[in-house]
C-alpha cells in the first residue's frame, strides 16, 4: 500500500512542479510583460541546451506515469539493483517534499 502510494506520489509531485513553476512563470510574465524563460536564437547552445532539458523532463514525466500503470517497466529502464527498501523510498520522498519547500521559500 505504501508503496504504492509513493508510485502515485512520484507521478503526482513532478506533475505539481511542472504546473507550479508554469503557474509562476505565465504570473511574472502576465504581471510586467517579461518573459522569466531564455531560449536564445534558434539553434544557438543555450537553445539546443534548453529544448534537451524540456525533453528529458517530459521522458521522465512520461515514465513515472507509465510505471503506474504498467509497474514492469522498471525492469526494462533499470536492468541493475539498488537498495529500494521502503524506508527508503519513504525518506526519498521526504527529501523531495522538503526540497520542493526550500526551492519555493528560496524564490519567494
Amino acid at each position: 500500500m505504501f508503496s504504492m502510494f509513493i508510485d502515485v506520489f512520484l507521478a503526482s509531485f513532478f506533475i505539481m512542479v511542472g504546473v507550479h513553476y508554469t503557474g509562476v512563470t505565465l504570473g511574472l510574465k502576465g504581471r510586467d510583460g517579461e518573459s522569466r524563460i531564455h531560449y536564445g536564437s534558434a539553434g544557438s547552445t543555450t537553445w539546443i541546451v534548453r529544448w534537451i532539458f524540456n525533453t528529458f523532463r517530459l521522458l521522465i514525466l512520461c515514465f513515472l506515469v507509465c510505471r503506474l500503470f504498467w509497474p514492469s517497466i522498471d525492469q526494462i529502464l533499470v536492468p541493475f539493483s539498488l537498495p529500494f527498501q521502503l524506508w527508503l523510498r519513504g525518506a526519498g520522498v521526504l527529501l523531495m517534499v522538503l526540497s520542493f519547500y526550500f526551492i519555493s521559500y528560496t524564490h519567494a
